[in-house]
């Protein structure tokens, strides 16, 4: 965009001091002209012409200053004295500058429209309010504006920029005149290559990214003036909640319980149950056994009643 061009005229004067109230009774202003490696130069404006020029560039634009008509020169408005009670300009400072030294001054932004950067790849605007750059060298950097612009190449072949703990979201190449139309390039959002049959991309989502000249050096592949880039905030990786483990109680295994085997000697089942409970055979029977089958018992009571029996009657035979 080409800077605004805004013009004041102004006359030397000769009266100073308390002696200025009557020039300003007449509508004019006193000024003074000051600048590096020039002599204060006293002046006087009409107020009406330099309040309509003070209204239109403020204290950041360039004015094409004429002094006795000529010897035009760029000066900025410095300082501006107002009267405590009416609020009327009362006396202004004009700082001539040089185009080829850097000047510092407040410079009121507004911003209009929003970035394909912020608007699509969630990008950080940054707007510088506080700088300091070469009178004339405050420009459009495309679809980049407001982002980290100017970034010097390291060659004509190669730029890097290292975002820190930020990632790169977006690149803007400035070439030469025969590139991209003399401006810059389109915002480029993703690692690309053979860009105008010339320039590769890579390092997008990280904190690193590099341009190259990728073609041959030629009128149609010119070398890297500076790169323009976009920022972002990285989207922190959510950690994954670990899915507890679930905790298996045991069953408890019962207890045994044990089995008490009551053991009856032939002495003790003889005196509680008569000779006919011990057995045949001898040995010590079961009390349980005993008790649970009671025919048993009875069977082998009647085995031994009969045992003695026939031995009475052989005993007897033999007898006779």
């Amino acid at each position: 965009m080409a800077q605004q061009s805004v013009s004041l005229d102004a006359q030397q004067r000769d009266i100073i001091g308390k002696k200025v109230k009557t020039i300003r009774a007449q509508g004019v202003t006193p000024a003074v002209l000051y600048g590096h490696g020039i002599e204060n130069v006293l002046l006087s404006i009409p107020t009406k012409i330099l309040e309509k020029v003070y209204k239109q560039a403020g204290e950041s634009t360039l004015l094409d200053l004429t002094v006795d008509g000529k010897d035009q020169r760029k000066v900025i408005i410095q300082d501006i004295q107002y009267d405590n009670v009416k609020g009327n300009i009362i006396h202004i400072d004009l700082h001539e500058v040089k185009m080829t030294e850097i000047l510092t001054t407040e410079i009121p932004l507004k911003f209009i429209g929003e970035s394909k950067a912020v608007k699509e790849l969630a990008g950080v605007f940054v707007a510088n309010i506080n700088f300091s750059a070469p009178v004339g060298a405050v420009q459009s950097h495309g679809d980049c504006t407001g982002g980290v612009v100017s970034i010097i190449p390291d060659s004509a072949d190669l730029a890097t920029y290292d975002a820190g703990g930020d990632v790169v979201m977006g690149v803007c190449i400035k070439s030469g005149a025969n590139m991209f139309g003399g401006e810059h390039s389109q915002v480029f959002t993703q690692d690309s290559a053979n860009i105008a049959s010339c320039y590769g991309i890579t390092g997008f989502g990280t904190s690193n990214v590099t341009v190259q000249r990728t073609g041959t050096p030629s009128s149609t592949c010119q070398a890297i003036s500076h790169i323009d880039v976009i920022v972002g905030t990285p989207t922190p990786t959510p950690t994954p909640t670990p899915t507890p483990t679930p905790t298996v109680t045991p069953t408890p295994t019962p207890a045994a319980t044990p089995t008490s085997t009551t053991t009856t000697t032939p002495a003790a089942l003889e005196a509680a149950q008569g000779p006919s409970a011990l057995p045949a055979t001898g040995g010590t029977p079961s009390a349980s056994a005993s008790s649970s089958l009671p025919w048993v018992a009875g069977i082998m009571g009647g085995l031994a009643v009969a045992a003695a029996g026939g031995f009475w009657v052989h005993s007897w035979r033999r007898a006779r």
